[in-house]
Formats: C-alpha cells, sequence, structure tokens
C-alpha cells in the first residue's frame, strides 16, 4: 500500500457504545471506503491516491474513469443521505478489472412489525415495473430485494475516455447493474437501505452472495436500562461493548 493511503478500520477492529438502539452489520474486507467522511478536496486527494494504488499499471484514462464514478458515488451518496458507502475492485482471472459500489441508507419506519413493513415495501418498490422485485427471509428478518439495470453518463475529469461508448456530450455512457435490499427493523424503528451497482454484470451473480452475505449480519442491539444512564439493578453489568460499522442511535 502505498505512503499516505490508509484503509479504514474493518468492522472487527471497531467498538462503539453509545445509548439507544444500535443498527449492526459487517462489510467484506474486499470493500473501501469511498471517502464519506472526508471533506471535497480530501475526498478527491484520497481517491486520487487510492486510483494510483489500484490501478497502477491502468494508465491516467482509466484513473480517470474510475476516479470520477468514485466521486459520483460519493456526491449522489452524500446528497442522498448516506450513512455509508464502500466500493470494491477485483481482478478477474481473464485480466479484466470488476467494480461494485455500495451505498447505506437508513430511513425512519412507521411499524413495529416487520413483516407488515416489508409487504408494504414489496408493493410499493414493485411499483417500477424495471425492477424485479423478491421477499426473502434473513437472519434480520424479511428482506425485500429489487433488480435492475441504469444506464449513467460519466464526465471524465481532465480527460474523456475515447471510446465508441462515449457520447457526442463527452464523458462515458456506463451501464450498472443494481441489487437493492430493503431491510426493515422495527426493534430500531428504521428501514435500512442496501443499494449495490456494478458496471460489470459478469461478477454480478458473485456481488449479490456478498450483498446477502452482508444483510444476514445485520443487527439491533437495545441498551440495557443501565447503558442509557439508568442506575443498574444489584449485580448486574454496567457496560456493554458492540461492533459497529455504523450507528443510527
Amino acid at each position: 500500500m502505498q505512503e499516505g493511503v490508509q484503509r479504514p478500520m474493518t468492522d472487527g477492529e471497531q467498538a462503539l457504545v453509545e445509548d439507544g438502539p444500535q443498527i449492526t452489520w459487517e462489510v467484506p474486507e474486499e470493500f473501501w471506503s469511498i471517502g464519506l467522511e472526508y471533506l471535497d478536496e480530501e475526498r478527491e486527494e484520497y481517491l486520487r491516491q487510492l486510483g494510483q494504488e489500484i490501478f497502477p499499471g491502468g494508465g491516467e484514462e482509466r484513473r480517470a474513469l474510475m476516479g470520477s464514478w468514485y466521486k459520483k458515488i460519493a456526491e449522489d451518496a452524500e446528497n442522498d443521505g448516506a450513512v455509508f458507502a464502500h466500493f470494491c475492485v477485483l481482478a478477474t482471472e481473464d485480466d479484466r478489472v470488476s467494480s461494485a459500489s455500495l451505498v447505506v441508507r437508513s430511513e425512519p419506519l412507521g411499524t413495529a412489525d416487520a413483516q407488515v413493513a416489508a409487504d408494504g415495501i414489496q408493493e410499493i418498490v414493485s411499483q417500477d415495473s424495471s425492477k424485479d422485485v423478491h421477499q426473502v427471509a434473513s437472519n434480520c428478518g424479511p428482506v425485500v430485494t429489487a433488480f435492475s439495470g441504469v444506464t449513467t453518463r460519466l464526465p471524465v475529469d481532465g480527460a474523456v475516455a475515447s471510446n465508441e461508448e462515449s457520447g457526442p456530450a463527452g464523458g462515458t455512457l456506463l451501464e450498472f447493474a443494481v441489487a437493492e435490499a430493503y431491510c426493515p427493523l422495527p426493534r430500531a424503528g428504521r428501514i435500512l437501505i442496501f443499494n449495490l451497482s456494478t458496471p460489470t454484470p459478469q461478477e454480478f451473480p458473485w456481488y449479490v452472495y456478498k450483498l446477502g452475505d452482508i444483510v444476514d449480519t445485520v443487527s439491533v442491539d437495545v441498551p440495557r436500562p443501565s447503558e442509557s444512564g439508568v442506575a443498574a439493578p444489584p449485580g448486574s453489568s454496567s457496560s456493554a461493548a458492540h461492533k459497529v460499522q455504523r450507528d443510527f442511535g
């Protein structure tokens, strides 16, 4: 790893305890932070250095294209109120580069019944005919999944990719395979929404498998009274440790 680029701590290296329900999940080590924790200028520098590390021999054009995509993901995620944004880059056996982004949002949940919430989410999401919508069971309860494809034009900072997919307005057209997972969590009063997208559909099944693994790790920890500032009864423990990737107390 080049000097100046620090890989974010993994879920197993983080511990955070605060009042209120804690939503936790684990993220595979293949996923890197996209820099939501940085300010705009710091984020650009972080992504630039990360691009040099991930694509040391990929050429400026590829690094510029991927850097533009990562920057757009971070900006869109921030504007959309995302609490978490990561991406994955893999080298395939046939010498291609496969990549994906993972963005997580949280919204209020208006019911204490997870099944009722899942049924309502499925009905709403199914109104978009371009999405293939299902409801599945997971360790965290019923989850609504949706699969679709989208096309996005990415402007490339400082360079325009010179390939047949470049449009007349400049930039590059990329087609993305998208997987979404809606996880209603009544104990936390929230819906956790995962959005995974990749411009390399050949690996989409693998990414969907990883998304399923992530969803299966979602859990809610409700602090005991002593953890919320209320005196604990005699003989009880007064503290607990919760490993978390993000908190929405």
